[in-house]
């Protein structure tokens, strides 16, 4: 097993910067399969929760594929508000957080 950073570095060729975005990565796409599993646990398809939003399918399916980011808030906040929640915005900055949205 592999121990350190710098171990998987000198046994699989991975840097700690790859290893790093390689997390972050499956982070996006861990929230965008939790997102798309609340929608259909509460029996909505995608083409429904677009008609709530007032957009497109595929703007539904951008979002549960993992571009959340490259969304704007405004499209996320009728996303959460189509199955029935809301969304909040937050700034961390060590243990201080400041809801933005």
């Amino acid at each position: 097993m592999v121990d350190t950073l710098k171990r998987m570095d000198e046994v699989f060729g991975i840097t700690p910067e790859e290893l790093k975005e390689a997390l972050a990565d499956l982070d996006t796409r861990q929230a965008a399969w939790d997102l798309q599993q609340l929608r259909k646990k509460q029996g909505l398809t995608q083409q429904a929760v677009a008609e709530s939003m007032h957009d497109a399918q595929n703007r539904v399916s951008q979002i549960e594929k993992g571009g959340v980011e490259r969304v704007r808030l405004n499209t996320l906040r009728r996303y959460a508000q189509a199955l029935g929640g809301t969304l909040t915005v937050e700034i961390s900055i060590g243990e201080n957080k400041y809801q933005v949205a």
